[in-house]
């Protein structure tokens, strides 16, 4: 009975599917049908995939959770609710690449399976939050360069939803943004390096202050990315985060140029005898 289920479910040869594709949705039907689960679990894991790999989820990364669940011990109902989370936000429109990203992360560091299901649950929730705000931004004028920023975007609001930065804040810097420039990708890399920022130590309040400093003096992606490098390397070279975020603050309003280190104070560094400076390709984000 079982058996059946599965060739119907996931048949060896399905009308559009590629021989690769083909490949890996036999390999998911052999691995689930091979597996320990109770047989009812097996029915319905397996309708749960079949449903993923309908609605357009990589049949790669189906493959790869599933193997990887099993391998864990993790039992159908996870694998279950993280493939279904996976589903919603591609059935949503929404990037769905970040939480298979999430699941697959999980899998690999070992995390227990009722976390990274409760974490993939609420990444989609926070995309979805996101796409709202940056939806609601291109209605009142802010302009994607190309179709991929809109996705870069609400993965950036995401992310930054999620290391809880208020809704709030993000559709003030927005409307900032709109005044002064309508380009999407300067405010979803201003929100990227905000997030980077607090990532790093800095309250939420001041990085917000600081970025939305930026973004009124019109700074583009790149010194966006320039002033997160800066910093990073400022708290490398033994900078208290205070200091540096107080310097990069009096730069911006002596009016130095982008490279903010050309305002700070060389000698304030603990540990080094060099300024605060960056090094490198600075590429987008």
């Amino acid at each position: 009975m079982i058996f059946l289920l599965l060739m119907v479910l996931l048949p060896v040869a399905r009308p559009g599917l590629s021989g690769a594709g083909e490949d890996k949705s036999n390999e998911v039907r052999s691995l689930i049908e091979k597996s320990s689960l109770p047989r009812e679990n097996k029915e319905s894991l397996l309708r749960q995939a079949h449903s993923a790999l309908q609605s357009g989820i990589p049949s790669d990364d189906i493959t790869v959770i599933v193997k990887r669940g099993l391998a864990r011990g993790w039992q159908g109902n996870a694998l279950e609710e993280s493939l279904a989370a996976a589903e919603k936000a591609k059935k949503q429109g929404l990037p769905y690449r970040p939480v298979l990203d999430r699941i697959q992360q999980g899998l690999s560091k070992g995390v227990p399976a009722d976390r990274v299901s409760r974490a993939t649950v609420l990444l989609t929730e926070k995309l979805s939050e996101a796409d709202r705000i940056v939806t609601g931004l291109i209605g009142n004028g802010m302009k994607p360069e190309a179709p991929p920023e809109k996705t870069d975007a609400v993965q950036n609001v995401a992310r930054a939803l999620e290391r809880e930065i208020p809704a709030e804040t993000l559709i003030k810097m927005g409307a900032a943004q709109l005044k002064k420039n309508p380009s999407l990708s300067r405010f979803s890399n201003g929100i990227s390096t905000m997030t980077s920022l607090i990532e790093m130590g800095m309250p939420i309040d001041h990085a917000a202050k600081l970025i939305g400093k930026a973004m009124e003096r019109g700074y583009s992606s790149r010194d966006m990315i320039m002033l997160e490098k800066d910093m990073s390397l400022a708290l490398q070279e033994g900078w208290k985060m205070e200091e540096a975020t107080r310097m990069m603050d009096s730069s911006m309003d002596k009016g130095h140029d982008r490279s903010l280190h050309k305002g700070m104070d060389p000698g304030r560094a603990h540990g080094s005898g060099s300024g605060v400076h960056s090094t490198g390709h600075h590429g987008h984000r």
